[in-house]
């Protein structure tokens, strides 16, 4: 993840009190996308959130990837497979701080 990525998110409730709101709280949620949770409401929401991080991992991926890194097309693509494989992987949970 791009360290300027991990920065904003660290730095976010600065970025708002610099902007001159007043009475800023910053609370921070770790939720794991999917169908792993019990409460029906999360389970609704992880299935949407998985859904989406599916189909958008090799847009956000291959600029960096590529452009960065220097992989292939086809390397990028074969990663981003793995990746989606893992996503149905019931032994691995996925997890993002919002």
């Amino acid at each position: 993840m791009p360290a300027t990525f991990v920065r904003t998110v660290r730095c976010s409730k600065d970025f708002v009190r610099d902007a001159r709101f007043e009475n800023v709280h910053h609370q921070r949620f770790s939720f794991r996308p999917g169908p792993w949770p019990k409460d029906p409401a999360y389970k609704e929401f992880g299935q949407y959130n998985i859904t989406q991080f599916k189909d958008r991992v090799e847009v956000f991926s291959s600029p960096w990837l590529v452009g960065v890194l220097g992989w292939t097309v086809d390397e990028v693509k074969a990663v981003v497979e793995e990746v989606k494989k893992d996503t149905r992987n019931p032994d691995l949970h996925i997890q993002f701080d919002l």
